[in-house]
């Protein structure tokens, strides 16, 4: 493979995007060589455990009962390594996974390289996104793919995110009965940003009437304070329902 990921990520924008958005280079290569720390660490592990090989990074992958959201980034990243072209590098995803290829729904990175930075998989196929996404024109390409694939968008009315918060890059858990959204905590607790927790929970608790409260995450028990919950394949519960 003469290319690594990063090359083949950048590729993959450039002939998607072309030459209308600013594509942050460094921000690939970073995320990129977490896919060769997580080469070596596979290596170590026993044979329980397996090495994926498309470069599935972080949280670039939304777990549905079925079938997987995954960014586009990943996806082209798969066809460069392998020289496949994108119905192949489909089948390889959903091979990797143990599902079928039309269970695999590609969507345009939201302006970031992982979903999970602004979007949430809620049940069955409705997904909440962070407003905007992206001061640019791929946001609406997100949407726009998510949608032609048969989710449901449902906008987060600007309560997911600030300065230092992105309560988006959460995940839906169980406990015993019930369903939390579990989230991390802002950078910096403050009355405003105590007022910006009560406000995010009430519009999750309003939106989602399964959810009995959001658990925010304190940084000493997270694994990365700038990613939160970590950037990593996030799944969700079955019985989280839209308020009709």
């Amino acid at each position: 493979m003469e290319q690594g990921v990063a090359n083949h990520i950048l590729t993959g924008r450039k002939k998607r995007w072309g030459g209308s958005v600013h594509i942050p280079e460094e921000e690939i290569g970073d995320s990129a060589s977490n896919g060769e720390q997580a080469k070596i660490y596979a290596n170590r592990l026993t044979d329980k455990h397996v090495y994926l090989r498309c470069p599935i990074e972080g949280g670039n992958m939304l777990t549905g009962s079925d079938f997987v959201i995954v960014g586009k980034d990943s996806l082209y990243a798969t066809m460069g390594l392998y020289k496949v072209d994108e119905a192949k590098a489909k089948a390889m995803i959903g091979d990797d996974f143990g599902i079928a290829a039309d269970k695999v729904y590609p969507v345009e990175q939201p302006g970031v390289y992982h979903l999970d930075l602004a979007m949430a998989l809620v049940t069955g196929r409705n997904v909440l996104i962070k407003t905007p996404p992206n001061e640019n024109h791929i946001s609406n390409t997100t949407i726009n793919d998510l949608e032609k694939q048969g989710f449901t968008v449902t906008f987060d009315e600007g309560k997911a995110a600030g300065t230092d918060f992105n309560f988006i890059n959460g995940e839906f858990v169980k406990a015993g009965d019930k369903t939390y959204f579990l989230t991390n905590e802002p950078t910096t607790i403050s009355e405003e940003s105590n007022e910006k927790k009560e406000a995010f929970t009430k519009f999750i608790k309003d939106k989602f009437p399964a959810i009995s409260d959001v658990v925010f995450i304190k940084e000493a028990y997270s694994p990365s304070a700038k990613a939160g919950l970590g950037c990593r394949v996030k799944g969700m519960p079955n019985n989280v329902t839209l308020k009709k």
